[in-house]
């Protein structure tokens, strides 16, 4: 429906690049940009082509992390559902064991015996602590000083922090280089990439770059000071000394693809050992309580 309606509109004398406009949610933001600049250069099959690998590159570098981080969230997930079995149906079964057969529980039993109390009393108070913590948090969110705060504090969190940035150093790269090798100016092209970074902190920086360049900087100075790795700020200044920008951000965006793969192996190779203990040390725990209080009960 979306092609026979964009096809009506070519046909009716409509230019190309307005019709994929009224499709914004459906087509990447800079979509319009790249075709408006192709249809005045001719090269319009070209730059449809740097389009579908642009959302290529996109889709897989969004399916790198979330298969990262979806091994931990599954173990996390399982974790919570084992301590919920727990604290809910053996646990409270020992107690009343032990209180039938008037015997004093071993320590490490009575504390799984109050944990599981404390658990079963204020559990519903504290599933709705976090409940509205997180959706305070997602409405605060939605503000822009929230939002800065948060993506803030994002890339200040150990490991999570690194893929959010090599993440957005990949995409600031391709994209950059694809937008200017598309006939865009840079004072374009960085308001474009501005509003495709999904961290705000970033974003900022980019914005920043651009007002220090429209204040007479050149690129690699307006950026210092910012949250990009010095390596990408050190590319961009050799690039644009060398007269070589968009091969220079096409080897960086390349450069950190790479990277943030390295980077997601090594997650998902640490959180398994993590999981392992996690799991295993509360059913050890559970097991050491429980043959204490099977010795306990003989005697």
């Amino acid at each position: 429906d979306v092609v026979k309606d964009i096809n009506q509109q070519v046909r009716s004398g409509n230019s190309l690049s307005n019709a994929f406009a009224t499709y914004k949610k459906l087509f990447p933001a800079m979509a319009e940009h790249l075709i408006r600049s192709a249809e005045a250069t001719g090269e319009l099959d070209v730059v449809m082509e740097r389009i579908a690998t642009h959302i290529q590159k996109k889709q897989d570098l969004l399916r790198q992390t979330v298969s990262t981080m979806l091994y931990p969230a599954i173990t996390m997930l399982i974790a919570v559902g084992m301590f919920y079995m727990l604290v809910t149906k053996v646990i409270p079964k020992f107690a009343e064991f032990f209180e039938k057969a008037g015997k004093t529980m071993p320590p490490e039993t009575q504390s799984m015996v109050n944990l599981a109390k404390f658990f079963n009393d204020w559990g519903l108070v504290i599933t709705g602590g976090i409940i509205v913590i997180i959706m305070g948090l997602s409405y605060w969110h939605t503000k822009p000083k929230g939002r800065l705060v948060l993506d803030k504090i994002m890339l200040k969190i150990p490991i999570v922090g690194s893929v959010i940035i090599f993440g957005a150093m990949s995409q600031i790269s391709w994209t950059l280089s694809m937008l200017l090798s598309s006939g865009l100016t840079l004072l374009d092209s960085l308001g474009i990439i501005r509003s495709l970074v999904g961290n705000q902190v970033i974003s900022d920086d980019i914005e920043k770059a651009r007002l220090g360049i429209l204040s007479g900087k050149n690129f690699g100075a307006s950026l210092k000071g910012s949250s990009l790795t010095p390596l990408v700020q050190n590319l961009i200044t050799v690039g644009e000394k060398s007269g070589s920008l968009v091969q220079v951000l096409e080897e960086s965006g390349a450069h950190y693809e790479e990277a943030l793969k390295h980077k997601n192996k090594v997650l998902s190779g640490l959180m398994e050992p993590v999981s392992i203990l996690l799991i295993g040390g509360m059913v050890a725990y559970v097991y050491i309580a429980f043959f204490k209080a099977i010795f306990a009960l003989s005697g």
